[in-house]
């Protein structure tokens, strides 16, 4: 259906193309005072310099110089200006729309707001208007790349709506406020549609933004017609928020994407949309609802290393935090669940830090006490998630923590990660995922991202279990064959699991953790080809002696039933979107009817 209006112009006939009266968002007076600017109001001097003088972090952590006011497209797309129905993206190899995207998120507008509300300094709310001014000019509504995604526009709107809640009315520019919010709501509504039968993040960002828009405009506008939308807004917003929500979010607590990162997303949006629903005293969600926001929360706190923050980089990462200004790294975790454990809990999951409360902190969220029912869970299997956490024996004196993802699709998979495992050592991830890089790139590293290959598991032959349909889509998902649960006991914890590979191939396995030991044992039956198990490691001082490869941290000894070659080699990973970086991978290569390869990994003192 979608396909169809985009066809025939149904599009351009709602939300036809118009230019922006060039407004201001703040009334501040543009005579301002000279001298230096206090950079270190949110943490890093360096970093809020670069960024006022138009060097960008983009997917929070690759430096991009733009100008100022910025180049708001990284790439040259032409007719900036036709309707964003006509607008091609990711249509030429390598030029990733996500590059042009990024900035108009308006993240930077959240943080001058932030910076103006620590030091009062109007400077912050003058580069705020020119920025602006500036994007208007080059953005007409509903023309061009930064208006083709719905849910780019839902980020940017929220994101503005988010900045000026945090300053008092009267620094407000009303009118503008109002026409920006119901531009942007008047691009989303239509096409919502289209974001539910994606089944991902797009219909819960989409949704929040017409219920948070919604709620502004009602709040706001004195005219009859604006308010008679937003109400409609809201309620389509609701709407879509109370069945999606309990669906994407499964009864574990996972999220539809199988994916970390985009498991921060959505438990950030809707800690906003709570927040805002609270403003206006809106009447709460329903309980299913509110329970799986709760689950969301439990999910991603079991996977976060509490002395990091970090947690494994599971699933395909876009490079998001959206909506939470923080000082610390965008792969520490805490800030988003310390924000949401307050908005809907009233508590705390972490001890009260600068870093840990920063969010809560500019919105004036408090919390009363640590919310302590999580921290007792050790080891936990999430069946819908296709996931187990387990930690050693309580009797063990090592810290290290162990994941396995396992097979279980209720939606479509993005990445191959059969029985793929993660190791964790001293809030270290020594056995680690690959990422995922960039939605468009060569061939031959997508493929690689997505692969069985760039996960800590088996591959057999040339074999891809789930081979890749499209940018986004597997074929054959793959299923257990069994799925065990955890064995708690006093000297070990231990779990094990298997599915079929090819034909008649299946893959067994099992994990023991002993007191300063994890033992993975591999088993392949009627295996007809060449097996080869790969361990993604954490960069570091490595030596290969013999079949045990020595590290900083742990040793790893490796044998098998059946003779085998093994080798260290160098594979990519990707920590963050966009960033390609090399790390070493130990491979053992078998063949053989039935095989067995053990893995012991001792954990040093």
């Amino acid at each position: 259906t979608y396909k169809l209006k985009l066809k025939i112009g149904v599009f351009k006939s709602l939300q036809p193309v118009s230019q922006w009266t060039p407004e201001k968002l703040y009334l501040i007076d543009d005579e301002l005072s000279e001298g230096d600017l206090d950079f270190s109001v949110l943490g890093n001097a360096s970093e809020l310099e670069s960024l006022y003088n138009g060097s960008f972090k983009l997917f929070f952590h690759q430096q991009e110089h733009r100008g100022t006011p910025p180049s708001w497209f990284f790439h040259d797309y032409q007719n900036k200006c036709q309707h964003w129905s006509d607008t091609a993206i990711n249509h030429k190899v390598n030029e990733d729309v996500k590059l042009t995207w990024d900035i108009s998120r308006f993240h930077w507008l959240q943080q001058f707001t932030c910076a103006y509300k620590k030091s009062g300094d109007l400077r912050f709310l003058k580069k705020i208007n020119e920025w602006l001014q500036d994007w208007l000019e080059k953005n007409p509504v509903n023309s061009g790349v930064n208006w083709v995604c719905a849910q780019e526009c839902s980020i940017r709107l929220i994101s503005t709506l988010n900045a000026i809640d945090m300053l008092e009315e009267e620094k407000i520019n009303r009118p503008f406020v109002i026409n920006f919010t119901y531009h942007h709501c008047k691009r989303i509504s239509p096409t919502l549609g289209y974001a539910i039968s994606q089944d991902n993040n797009h219909c819960i960002t989409e949704a929040a933004a017409l219920f948070i828009g919604g709620l502004w405009l009602f709040n706001h506008s004195d005219k009859a017609e604006i308010k008679r939308n937003a109400k409609r807004y809201i309620q389509q917003g609701r709407r879509v928020l109370e069945s999606r929500v309990p669906t994407l979010i499964l009864a574990d607590g996972g999220f539809a994407l199988y994916s970390t990162n985009y498991h921060r997303s959505v438990l950030n949006t809707l800690s906003f949309i709570e927040l805002w629903r609270k403003r206006y005293n809106e009447k709460p969600f329903s309980s299913h609802y509110n329970q799986q926001h709760l689950l969301a929360i439990r999910w991603l706190f079991l996977l976060v290393n509490p002395q990091t923050g970090d947690a494994p980089n599971f699933g395909p990462n876009d490079g998001s935090n959206p909506f939470i200004v923080q000082r610390a790294s965008f792969r520490d975790y805490r800030p988003a669940l310390q924000f949401a454990a307050a908005i809907l809990l009233g508590k705390s999951l972490y001890s009260s830090t600068q870093d840990n409360d920063e969010p809560m902190n500019w919105f004036g969220i408090k919390a009363d006490g640590i919310y302590e029912e999580f921290s007792s869970t050790k080891h936990c299997l999430f069946p819908d998630s296709g996931l187990v956490y387990v930690n050693p024996p309580a009797e063990s004196s090592a810290d290290f923590q162990a994941f396995i993802k396992y097979p279980n699709y209720q939606f479509r998979p993005h990445q191959s990660d059969l029985l793929h495992l993660d190791l964790w050592v001293k809030g270290k991830n020594i056995l680690r995922d690959a990422g995922s890089y960039s939605y468009n790139c060569d061939a031959h590293i997508q493929r690689y991202f997505s692969s069985i290959g760039a996960h800590n598991t088996i591959a057999v032959g040339e074999y891809e279990p789930m081979p890749p349909l499209g940018r986004f889509i597997l074929d054959n998902w793959a299923k257990m064959a069994s799925v065990g649960e955890i064995s708690i006991n006093s000297d070990e914890v231990s779990w094990q699991g298997a599915y079929t590979i090819y034909g008649n191939t299946r893959h067994n396995r099992q994990m023991q953790l002993f007191n300063r030991q994890l033992v993975v044992t591999d088993t392949l039956t009627s295996l007809k080809e060449t097996a080869v198990l790969r361990w993604r490691l954490a960069p570091g001082q490595w030596a290969l002696e013999g079949n045990t490869l020595y590290g900083e941290d742990v040793d790893i000894e490796l044998g098998c039933n059946h003779n085998f070659e093994l080798n260290v080699t160098t594979g990519m990973e990707s920590r963050y979107y966009h960033l390609l970086e090399q790390a070493p991978v130990i491979e053992l290569r078998t063949a053989g009817t039935d095989v067995t390869i053990t893995t012991t990994l001792q954990i040093k003192e």
